[in-house]
């Protein structure tokens, strides 16, 4: 294989620019580990045609968590998202349980989102942040949504995509209706234990995981929640008294909202710089960052944060190494 590869590499260019990553898989154990992969990465370099999106990653011993790292960066540098919870990739499958459909919310108006609520029937444990996969065809195809945990109950979020396999396939279920999902643990994206200040950040249905972990607070941490929708509608004003309610009881410090589409357009980067000092201020005394919806939104409001942070002669990037920056986009 490496001798063909290698042959036909230098054979046949290419017309067109080539963006490529490399991961390698291997074993420290060995004095060779990933050479083959060190080998690809250098033969491609000196390639005209080809181009770098990634740095060399890689992966010693089957670790998950390497490969979702290097998966977290190609779906960042990409906005082409794969699924970055290491459990998802780990030999140990988990079984299908069954599950009933005991609440669903109707789209209304020319909003295209709807929540489904559904109970395990056997004891199952999960938190939010973690995510469910569902097989709309019954087969081995899997569509993946980011679980809030509300009243004990799987409580989705979800955006009705035109012929969308796993969308539609959740707005046409029923109540009562049973279905076989499995649950993946997604440590890396659950609620801090022990911050003493959580800002969280969403657009569209990213708010999903945010609200059961707000249900699940219990009041002894700073939560602030700001989201990014287009309009304002039904469901977002479900989303306001949501948030009241539980600033009242101690569990919400502040909430905060942008609309893209209404007369005084707002994203929610523009609330992020409005409220500079609270994220700056948070991230130099330990706080946490949690950031859940759309790639586009990812990117948009991470460069506002890193401008933010050089504005205080602080590296940003010093934050995400310390992991005080947890992401769940797509």
């Amino acid at each position: 294989m490496r001798p063909t590869f290698k042959k036909l590499l230098k054979e046949i260019s290419q017309n067109q620019k080539i963006k490529y990553s490399v991961v390698g898989f291997g074993s420290k154990s060995y004095e060779d580990f990933c050479g083959f992969a060190i080998e690809v990465d250098q033969l491609l370099s000196e390639q005209n045609w080809a181009e770098s999106q990634l740095e060399l990653f890689t992966v010693n011993d089957k670790s998950t968590a390497e490969f979702t790292e290097w998966a977290k960066k190609w779906s960042y540098e990409t906005m082409i998202p794969l699924a970055t919870a290491p459990s998802l990739y780990s030999e140990k499958v988990p079984s299908l349980k069954k599950m009933k459909v005991v609440g669903k919310s109707e789209i209304v108006d020319e909003v295209t989102t709807f929540k489904v609520i559904l109970k395990p029937n056997s004891l199952v444990k999960f938190k939010s942040g973690d995510l469910l996969a569902i097989y709309p065809e019954n087969d081995h195809k899997e569509r993946f949504y980011s679980i809030g945990k509300v009243n004990a109950a799987i409580q989705l979020v979800v955006k009705l995509h035109e012929n969308g396999l796993g969308s539609g396939f959740l707005h046409r279920l029923k109540e009562n209706q049973e279905i076989k999902a499995r649950i993946i643990k997604n440590s890396e994206f659950h609620f801090p234990k022990k911050a003493s200040e959580v800002i969280m950040i969403a657009n569209g249905t990213g708010i999903a995981p945010f609200l059961g972990m707000i249900e699940e607070q219990t009041g002894k941490t700073k939560t602030h929640l700001y989201c990014g929708f287009r309009k304002s509608n039904e469901l977002t004003v479900n989303y306001e008294y949501f948030a009241h309610e539980n600033i009242k009881k101690g569990k919400l410090t502040s909430f905060n909202l942008a609309f893209s589409r209404e007369e005084n357009s707002q994203y929610v980067m523009d609330l992020v710089e409005r409220d500079a000092e609270l994220f700056t201020n948070s991230l130099e005394n330990g706080g946490f960052i949690m950031i859940c919806g759309a790639l586009k939104m990812q990117h948009d409001v991470e460069d506002t944060l890193r401008k933010l942070c050089v504005l205080k002669n602080k590296d940003y990037e010093t934050y995400k190494v310390n992991g005080q920056i947890l992401t769940d986009c797509y």
